[in-house]
C-alpha cells in the first residue's frame, strides 16, 4: 500500500467494498490536512475548503468521526505527526502517522493497539528504505484554459511527471509528481501560473511489495483496522501489494 484514497492511496488486498471505505477515509484525512494547511483554521465556519470536504465526507458516510478527532488534536498546537513502524505477518510493513505529543507516547498507543497481534513496533523506522517517498499535487483543470501545455508547465515547475486522472467522483483532475523535499515550492510555482492546487501531500510507494497469503491477509486485515480505528491515527502506508 503507498499511502491512502484517490489523493492518497490505500492498497490492501481486501475484500472490495472494505478497501474501498479504508482508502476513503485516508482520502477524507488527508484533504481535512490539507484544508487546514491552506484555510489556515481548523474551524468550518472560517474555513471553506475544510467546510466542503466535511460536507463531502458526510455524503459518503465515511471519515467524519476521524476528521473531528483530527480537528480536535490540531488545535492543540504540542500535537505533532509522528511516524511509527510496524512489521507483520509476510513481511509487511506499515509506517502509522499518528497525532501525539511525542515519540513514546505515539509507540505507546500503537503497541496497545496491536496487543494481540504477533507483530513488532518501533518508534524509529527502519524501513524507509523500502520505500520511495513521493511529493504529490492535485489540481483542478481549467476549464477556460483546457490546452494547456501540462508538460511545458511540469517542467517549469520542477515536477518529475504530470498526469490526468478520474477521481471518486468523476471528476477529471490533474496529478503533478515531484520530490516531496520541494512540495511546498512546486505548489507555490504551480500557483504562480493561475493553477488551482487542491490537495498536495507527500506519499510512501512500496519499491518491493509483498502478497500475503489468504490466512495472512486476514491477520493484516485485522491489523489494519485496529490501526486506522486508534483515536490518534492519521494515515497509513505499507508494501502490501494491491
Amino acid at each position: 500500500m503507498a499511502g491512502h484514497s484517490k489523493f492518497s492511496n490505500i492498497k490492501h488486498r481486501k475484500e472490495a467494498q472494505d478497501s474501498k471505505k479504508s482508502a476513503l477515509m485516508g482520502q477524507y484525512v488527508k484533504l481535512a490536512q490539507s484544508a487546514v494547511k491552506m484555510g489556515g483554521s481548523t474551524d468550518p465556519k472560517l474555513n471553506p475548503k475544510l467546510a466542503q470536504v466535511i460536507e463531502s465526507a458526510k455524503k459518503s458516510s465515511l471519515g467524519v468521526e476521524t476528521i473531528k478527532k483530527l480537528l480536535e488534536r490540531m488545535k492543540n498546537k504540542e500535537y505533532k505527526d509522528i511516524m511509527i513502524e510496524v512489521c507483520g505477518p509476510a513481511n509487511s510493513i506499515f509506517l502509522v502517522m499518528v497525532d501525539a505529543t511525542n515519540q513514546v507516547s505515539a509507540r505507546t498507543e500503537v503497541k496497545a493497539a496491536m496487543r494481540k497481534h504477533p507483530v513488532k513496533v518501533s518508534n524509529s523506522p527502519s524501513s524507509l528504505h523500502l520505500f520511495k517517498q513521493q511529493g504529490i499535487l492535485y489540481v483542478t483543470p481549467d476549464p477556460e484554459r483546457p490546452n494547456l501545455d501540462l508538460e511545458e508547465i511540469a517542467i517549469e515547475c520542477e515536477a518529475e511527471d504530470v498526469t490526468k486522472e478520474t477521481n471518486e467522483e468523476g471528476q477529471e483532475v490533474i496529478k503533478f509528481l515531484c520530490d516531496p523535499a520541494r512540495l511546498s515550492e512546486v505548489k507555490t510555482m504551480l500557483e504562480g501560473r493561475s493553477l488551482t492546487v487542491e490537495n498536495f501531500y507527500e506519499q510512501y510507494e512500496p519499491l518491493a511489495p509483498v502478497t500475503p497469503s489468504e490466512a495472512e491477509q486476514k491477520e493484516i486485515d485485522s491489523i489494519t483496522e485496529k490501526l486506522e480505528n486508534m483515536d490518534s491515527y492519521v494515515e497509513m502506508h505499507t508494501n502490501i501489494e494491491a
